[in-house]
């Protein structure tokens, strides 16, 4: 498991394309699964799922995926929600317990 909280918060956008590039290999080819707290909407759209925490609850949904080359070109710099400690989590697949949705 790699957690990733706002690897690219204060980098210019061809740096954070590189970092999420090469965490985005890193989950792909060693099969990890990957969680990673944005506040960047271009990063958060490139995730499998996508974790709001609002008020303290936390909503998991399904989340736009983008080819790593649509990253140059997808619209960022919006909060993706949350609170004071809140954000957006995005992440790549992980194995969930039986009977979770």
């Amino acid at each position: 498991m790699l957690l990733a909280d706002e690897p690219t918060g204060n980098l210019d956008e061809d740096t954070r394309d590189e970092i999420i590039n090469l965490l985005e290999k890193l989950w792909r080819e060693r099969g990890l699964t990957l969680i990673l707290v944005t506040h960047d909407t271009a990063i958060a759209q490139r995730a499998e799922r996508v974790g709001v925490m609002s008020k303290g609850l936390l909503t998991v949904r399904p989340a736009g995926r983008h080819r790593p080359a649509d990253l140059s070109s997808a619209a960022g710099g919006t909060a993706a929600g949350g609170t004071a400690a809140g954000g957006t989590a995005a992440g790549g697949p992980a194995t969930a317990p039986p009977g979770a949705p």
